[in-house]
């Protein structure tokens, strides 16, 4: 079993749909400052990128989302013209939103 914290975990309800706020950028940037406590208006992508990628990091080394090769192979295949902070955010979200639970 993982410990994750409150922050962590409303990304993870977050990602599986719990939530109203359809806007993702925006609600990553809320779920992102509170789990940093940094204030709203000073959370930039980069604070974004970070927080997904440890908790994708956390889930991926306890076997719960699939390996970071098939996210990174998902780009080529996919097509996508550019890799940008953004699109890497989107990829880790659909495969944290497809992650096995427990408990």
């Amino acid at each position: 079993m993982i410990e994750l914290n409150y922050g962590e975990k409303k990304l993870i309800l977050y990602t599986k749909g719990h939530y109203r706020n359809k806007n993702l950028m925006e609600a990553l940037r809320i779920i992102t400052a509170w789990n940093f406590q940094i204030p709203l208006e000073s959370t930039e992508s980069y604070h974004i990128y970070d927080f997904v990628l440890k908790v994708f990091i956390q889930l991926q080394e306890k076997g719960y989302v699939e390996s970071p090769y098939d996210l990174m192979k998902s780009f080529f295949t996919l097509r996508r013209p550019t890799i940008t902070f953004d699109s890497i955010i989107d990829m880790m979200i659909s495969d944290l939103s497809l992650s096995k639970a427990e408990g």
